[in-house]
């Protein structure tokens, strides 16, 4: 049915299509998977999206020539921000988008990458449009037919509901979700399993930011405090984070990795002053105890899913405590700060002492940081770095240069080093972990316009372990290489070839011996083509391939992407059929895929078989949109038998 149904769309393609720019969810669909390409929690990939969107319905007001107002692109580097404002300040209004394709540290890629979230129009809104009530809904249902052999509590499906509204300077919304087999209502008094809500005030003035319910924060390289996206710097994409404090109202699904209280940031001349209080409750594991004054935590369980009896019992187990202050001055081309934080568990951490990797793990009550981090503009040159110690010597510190030699080349260094102790419970710092493991490292890339439309990037990261990790029970190292070759020959047509090298040492399978340490190595190659034969239609096709040393293990992929739209139906569609065979996990290839607005499905494809989907929008009016998407994986499973997994999503936003 699924392969009709796509042959019936695709002779379609003929007739009834209009023109229109490449759509601005598949541009942060791109942009996400880019920047979220480092990061080892997959729900960052939220995390991007939800920031872009917010940057679509309130674009960036380019002209302003005020650098708080450029630097909310979060994805440009210090270096554009900089120049974008002394542009405006020293020639003048951009009067058109690609203009800033023709500006020094510019290039048609990263021009056309901020388009969907920028407005040249400075006209100031009127008192009623200002303080108009503006309100977005938008509410999910998917289910997959995924089996468990675990009686579950409640129905497969999962829902996620968010609403906000914004009127003049105030704004607020709610954030409620049911993972697929949770209860739908639950809890004294019956809730969501996860609601999370916010209120907040936005000003000009000496208050800068009120926020009081849910909210995220970031403050320095994110050492000491980053619930949001992780500072750093990418192998092969532009853009980094050095030093961009602020808190934001918290609209994403993680159910521990964010603050509950009143955060404020006040702002007079250079200085700005941020404070915030927390009192949380978070998912833990409790150690068994005859007697519970005596209770303490094993772990934290991070998932956030609670479907069985089990880990209903790990749900809010723990009270949690945080708060904190943030100074920060601005010297001109010199911006300094410092921060204090403490978090507080109201029971004991007290971990399973068994895992000799598991030495430096957070134990105690409390964890209290002290950080000084400073940013410097010098000439073509960007100095940043950051140093936090939570007692003794337990330090993280990191420091970083960008230095841009010419307009087309701009080339980046970042050591970091993180202490053995040294614990940051909502840290996210550039190049590091909050787990307690001792590593220190460096990390340089360079972005380069090598000709007219060619782009060249490439970087490496190598990092050393002096402590046992998992599955590693010795000092260890690990290496990544990364090149990037793209070609725009024009607007209508991309050729972008991607080598990937890793290794890491993990211990020989061997039994009943003294572990030795063997090289993993992981290479992959992929290559993409994207066309678009007329203003209508466009098609991608992409071909990956992966081999895994020393088990030999391979993998292939082959998809094919068709994005369109209807003329006389304000329908659009994107449509995708994809084969892989791979020799097992380890060489599973990972996809990404178009999906509900502020969603990114990133499945992992491995064994052999087929993945395919639609996904079909709506534009039912100016202020609603339907969204509905299906998919179907079959793999080959023993004795030649198919297995099929399938899912349906459907998506209504509306806006008034």
């Amino acid at each position: 049915m699924f392969k009709s149904a796509a042959i019936i769309f695709l002779a379609l393609l003929s007739g009834n299509t209009f023109c229109q720019e490449i759509k601005t969810s598949e541009r942060i669909a791109a942009i996400a998977e880019e920047l979220a390409a480092d990061e080892s929690d997959p729900g960052a990939a939220d995390l991007f999206s939800d920031w872009l969107f917010d940057l679509t319905t309130d674009p960036v007001k380019i002209n302003s020539g005020e650098e708080k107002e450029i630097s909310r692109l979060f994805f440009l580097t210090d270096f554009q921000v900089k120049i974008l404002v002394d542009y405006v300040k020293n020639s003048g209004k951009i009067v058109s988008s690609y203009e800033i394709a023709n500006i020094p540290g510019f290039d048609r890629e990263s021009a056309e990458m901020m388009i969907p979230f920028i407005t040249l129009i400075e006209k100031p809104a009127t008192l009623s449009e200002s303080t108009r009530l503006r309100q977005t809904l938008l509410s999910d249902f998917i289910y997959k037919n995924n089996i468990s052999d675990t009686p579950l509590l409640g129905s497969p499906w999962k829902i996620l509901t968010k609403y906000k509204f914004t009127s003049g300077n105030i704004s607020g919304g709610f954030t409620g979700k049911k993972d697929a087999g949770e209860k739908l209502i639950s809890g004294k008094p019956p809730l969501p399993d996860f609601l999370s809500g916010y209120l907040t005030y936005n000003g000009t003035g000496i208050i800068r930011h009120i926020i009081i319910g849910d909210y995220s924060a970031r403050f320095g390289q994110g050492t000491n405090i980053n619930t949001g996206i992780r500072s750093g710097l990418s192998l092969t994409t532009q853009g980094y984070l050095t030093g961009r404090s602020e808190i934001r109202p918290y609209t994403s699904t993680d159910e521990n990795n964010f603050f509950r209280g009143a955060a404020t940031q006040l702002s007079i001349r250079n200085f700005d002053f941020s404070i915030f209080l927390s009192v949380n409750k978070i998912d833990a594991t409790l150690n068994d105890t005859i007697d519970s004054s005596n209770q303490s935590i094993k772990s934290f369980y991070k998932t956030g899913l609670h479907t069985t009896s089990g880990t209903i019992l790990k749900k809010d187990a723990v009270r949690e405590t945080n708060y904190g202050v943030n100074f920060f001055y601005n010297f001109n081309n010199l911006r300094a700060g410092i921060i204090l934080t403490e978090t507080r568990f109201a029971l004991p951490v007290i971990p399973d002492p068994v895992e000799p990797a598991d030495k430096y793990n957070f134990t105690g009550r409390t964890n209290t940081i002290y950080t000084l981090y400073y940013n410097s503009l010098f000439k073509r040159f960007i100095f940043f770095g950051e140093l936090s110690n939570s007692g003794g010597k337990k330090y993280a510190f990191v420091q970083g240069v960008s230095f841009r030699p010419a307009d087309r080349l701009n080339i980046n260094l970042l050591y970091s080093n993180y202490s053995p102790g040294y614990i940051s419970i909502h840290g996210n710092g550039p190049a590091g972990s909050s787990a307690g493991n001792d590593e220190y490292g460096i990390l340089g890339n360079f972005t380069f316009e090598a000709a007219k439309f060619l782009f060249i990037s490439a970087g490496s990261d190598l990092k050393y372990y002096p402590w046992l990790r998992y599955r590693c029970s010795a000092p260890s190292l690990s290496k990544r290489h990364e090149i990037r070759i793209k070609y725009l020959p024009s607007q209508k047509l991309m050729f972008e070839t991607l080598y990937d090298f890793r290794l890491s040492m993990v211990d020989s399978p061997d039994e009943n011996k003294i572990p030795t340490q063997i090289n993993i190595i992981v290479q992959t190659v992929k290559w993409n083509i994207r066309y678009s034969p007329s203003d209508y239609l466009t098609l991608s096709t992409r071909v990956d391939y992966k081999i895994v040393k020393p088990s030999n293990s391979k993998g292939m992929l082959l998809l094919q992407d068709i994005n369109l739209r209807f003329r006389k139906f304000p329908v659009s569609m994107w449509i995708r059929y994809a084969i892989f065979n791979t020799g097992g996990y380890d060489s599973g290839l990972y996809t990404w895929e178009n999906d509900l607005l502020n969603s990114f499905s990133i499945p992992v494809l491995y064994g052999t078989g087929n993945r395919a989907y639609i996904l079909a929008s709506w534009r039912i009016s100016d202020k609603a949109e339907l969204r509905i998407k299906y998919g179907a994986t079959t793999t080959s499973v023993i004795n030649s038998r198919m297995k099929e997994a399938n899912e349906f999503k459907i998506q209504l936003k509306i806006m008034i």
